[in-house]
């Protein structure tokens, strides 16, 4: 079978001109090439990476305060049948157990960046990936930058940083 690395694509979503939220969405690496985990493919199936598809870990970042609202959850689920609702509560609940046993140890998590790392910790996750040139709509029309732990949390703080910047609109 194709060798497959889970990897969290990162991004940035404004919602008006108040919110910003950043989101992490597994994304799979076959061969050099970037996949999503759809959960009606045949393929995802197969790999037994179906739960993955749809997961989204996001907070919200506003011009005045930290970020917050940190989440791991299903968003915009296309069709769930019994089976896919199965596997979805299944690693919602692996998620939660492992962020307890993280939180019981080292208590919450500082930073979204934080957050991200145990999520990532708890889904078997160490590479993390953003965009970074381009406008296409599937990711081989893109360039994207690939980094360890440490680089995916300076990320994420450098989009903090630069959205609470931004002027904040009358």
């Amino acid at each position: 079978m194709t060798n497959i690395e889970r990897a969290l694509l990162l991004s940035t979503r404004e919602d008006g001109q108040t919110f910003m939220h950043i989101e992490a969405r597994p994304v799979l690496v076959i061969g050099g090439d970037i996949r999503n985990p759809n959960g009606d493919s045949s393929f995802v199936r197969e790999s037994g990476e179906r739960e993955l598809a749809d997961l989204v870990i996001s907070c919200q970042v506003e011009h005045y305060r930290e970020p917050y609202g940190y989440r791991a959850s299903y968003g915009n689920v296309f069709s769930v049948d019994l089976e896919r609702a199965e596997a979805m509560v299944k690693l919602l609940r692996k998620i939660d157990r492992e962020l307890n046993k993280i939180t019981a140890e080292w208590g919450y998590a500082e930073s979204f960046g934080a957050y991200v790392t145990r999520v990532a910790k708890a889904l078997g996750v160490n590479h993390f990936m953003w965009h970074i040139r381009g406008q296409g709509t599937m990711y081989a029309e893109n360039e994207y930058r690939t980094g360890d732990v440490p680089a995916m949390q300076a990320w994420c703080a450098q989009q903090v940083e630069e959205w609470q910047r931004t002027e904040v609109p009358a």
